[in-house]
């Protein structure tokens, strides 16, 4: 399904939208706080895993693409968890803009469409978020469109003493999102 914004066409990833995908995904300011950049390998298998992901629960990462330029800007969407936490099981929302789209407000645009779509078309139970508790931004993001800090944990997937380990995790239930409507 595509959607439009103010500023904005959200629509699925598609396998030529690789090359962009990957660029960003090579960029360290873009990647400040994750493990590591990732290769355009990694980034092809990625986008292929979306587009799996798609097919198979009817939501996945879109891309963002400008309406005025009809450039590719980044992601946001929804994911489904793949790891076990006390929030687990859940559906993720989340988002990377190339940097150069930093600070412009597209990444709340994106992401309040992306929310009113998982409990509004998809009928989500709750939407959760998580970053590492360094990444300001982005919990500024999740906090701007309306999720509520609910708890720290560290990320399976890394080391207990890498120094991205420590994450927070934000969330929203269907409940919240229709008391925040009313």
């Amino acid at each position: 399904m595509t959607y439009e914004s103010e500023r904005l066409i959200i629509r699925p990833m598609i396998l030529e939208d690789v090359e962009p995908f990957s660029q960003i995904n090579q960029d360290s300011k873009v990647m400040e706080f994750f493990p590591s950049l990732l290769s355009y390998e990694q980034s092809e298998d990625f986008v292929k895993n979306i587009l799996a992901h798609q097919n198979d629960k009817g939501y996945s990462l879109n891309s963002l693409i400008l309406k005025d330029t009809g450039e590719w800007i980044g992601f946001c969407g929804l994911w489904t968890v793949g790891f076990t936490a006390e929030f687990t099981p859940a559906v993720e929302i989340g988002w990377r803009l190339g940097s150069q789209y930093f600070k412009k407000g597209y990444g709340s645009e994106a992401a309040s469409l992306v929310l009113q779509t998982a409990f509004e078309e998809h009928h989500l139970p709750k939407v959760v978020s998580f970053t590492a508790l360094q990444n300001i931004p982005s919990i500024r993001l999740m906090e701007k469109i309306g999720l509520k800090r609910t708890g720290v944990f560290r990320h399976p997937r890394l080391p207990s003493d890498h120094w991205l380990s420590e994450h927070v995790y934000y969330q929203m239930t269907k409940q919240q999102w229709a008391e925040r409507k009313s």
